[in-house]
């Protein structure tokens, strides 16, 4: 769990050093397919893999479709001139999941991993319920 923590604190520390918008040759929809490693709280271990769409516009705003589901963007998204980052998740029914994507560009492609948690609802203290690892590679449209 503490390496999951350093790579999204590193991983923060990045999107400081980019803007918010994506450039016109970033931008575009681009699909393909995000395997995710989901931990719960006991240690068990489940994996899916899913299709993903990541929608990217010059105007700052970034949508991302998992498993044909749209999932909130509330940053937009963070660029950089070959990489990009975005935060996205879900609040159900006070159930909290967070995600942070990393990517990079090289030509028409885009590859990442994601790190995430969610938290469990109710009076603090909160606890993280479960934790995931991704890797996505997505190709433009």
């Amino acid at each position: 769990m503490t390496n999951r923590v350093i790579v999204t604190i590193t991983g923060l520390t990045l999107l400081s050093s980019m803007s918010f918008a994506a450039t016109a040759e970033q931008a575009g929809t681009y699909t393909g397919s995000i395997k995710t490693v989901v931990t719960n709280g006991a240690g068990g271990k489940s994996v899916q893999k899913e299709t993903m769409q990541l929608d990217i516009a010059v105007d700052d705003s970034t949508t991302v479709t998992i498993g044909g589901v749209v999932i909130p963007t509330p940053t937009g998204g963070f660029y950089g001139a070959t990489a990009g980052a975005i935060v996205y998740g879900v609040d159900s029914g006070g159930v909290l999941t967070v995600n942070v994507a990393e990517f990079s560009f090289k030509g028409t492609s885009i590859k990442g991993t994601v790190t995430g948690a969610t938290v469990s609802s109710g009076p603090p203290p909160q606890l993280v319920t479960s934790v995931r690892e991704a890797k996505f590679k997505l190709k433009k449209q």
